[in-house]
């Protein structure tokens, strides 16, 4: 027996043709090419948008939970605090001037700064109904019993300016209370 012999069914001689075995051809390894780059190519889009989405929902369940610790605070501290945003960031300042309550006025110079955050720069926020609403000039203030104090701030949302198709998108802002929801275009929907 030879060595291009090999041992078939039932012991018979099969006869291995090694000289006409031409392995795989280049367009058959241009077509796995191909094949894997399209695949690839539709898994990173699809993994992008996914990341989008999660970035989203953390920023704003993080603003979320940040809005109601300044209410907590404002009831546990029995002072009036103010929150700000700008479409890059939001802080929360205490009213402590002039000592020792404060004077219901905001002063970003004089009342204590309690926390400022940055938002992911591909993700800026809006404020709606007015764009304006709860800036520096005029910034969302909680009373004492951690109420919006209406009397001096409009309630409204706050959302994303990127659309990327999230469970939660915008945060409604009331007198008794803040929700997490979703953006249908003209408000923002509490889930």
């Amino acid at each position: 027996m030879s060595r291009n012999d090999k041992r078939g069914v039932m012991g018979t001689v099969c006869r291995l043709n090694i000289a006409n075995d031409k392995g795989f051809t280049m367009v058959d390894i241009l077509m796995v090419v191909a094949i894997l780059g399209i695949l690839l190519g539709i898994g990173f889009f699809s993994y992008r948008g996914m990341m989008d989405r999660y970035n989203i929902e953390k920023q704003m369940k993080e603003m979320y939970v940040d809005l109601m610790s300044a209410r907590i605070r404002a009831m546990q501290r029995n002072r009036i605090h103010f929150v700000t945003f700008t479409p890059t960031q939001y802080a929360v300042y205490e009213d402590t001037s002039p000592a020792p309550d404060g004077n219901g006025l905001f002063s970003a110079a004089t009342d204590s700064l309690v926390m400022q955050k940055s938002l992911m720069p591909n993700f800026p926020i809006i404020r709606s109904p007015d764009p304006n609403q709860w800036s520096n000039a005029s910034p969302l203030q909680l009373n004492a019993k951690g109420l919006l104090d209406t009397g001096v701030t409009t309630t409204g949302t706050v959302r994303v300016t990127v659309e990327a198709n999230g469970e939660y998108d915008c945060i409604a802002i009331s007198e008794i209370r803040s929700s997490l929801g979703k953006w249908d275009g003209t408000e923002c929907k509490a889930r």
